[in-house]
């Protein structure tokens, strides 16, 4: 069977405490292929951006911030959560600070 590649790209303008990224179907799988994350710097030392699994907290990508805007893509992965398992977001770049995040992914 033939799955295509779906991009989601999420802006966001504040931190995110498991906003959900991309919602799988309930038969489906998600299968991160390729992430890319920009954003703001930000004057708090050792702030991140996650992307996790939920239910299995099963890390997918991490990107840490600096004092100067920062862009990190990651290429040619092969991540894969459990079948309705939500792929979910946690940041803690400081108040008012903007990112990018880019999800290359297939169902399956």
């Amino acid at each position: 069977m033939i799955y295509l590649k779906k991009t989601q790209t999420v802006e966001y303008s504040a931190d995110q405490s498991k906003a959900v990224v991309i919602q799988s179907g309930s038969n489906r799988r998600i299968k991160v292929i390729d992430v890319s994350v920009s954003a703001e710097g930000t004057d708090i030392e050792n702030s991140r951006i996650k992307l996790v699994f939920s239910s299995s907290r099963k890390p997918v990508f991490v990107h840490f911030t600096s004092v100067v805007p920062t862009v990190q893509t990651v290429s040619g992965i092969s991540i894969k959560g459990k079948k309705g398992e939500p792929l979910h977001i946690i940041s803690d770049l400081g108040s008012k600070k903007r990112f990018f995040v880019t999800v290359n992914y297939r169902e399956e």
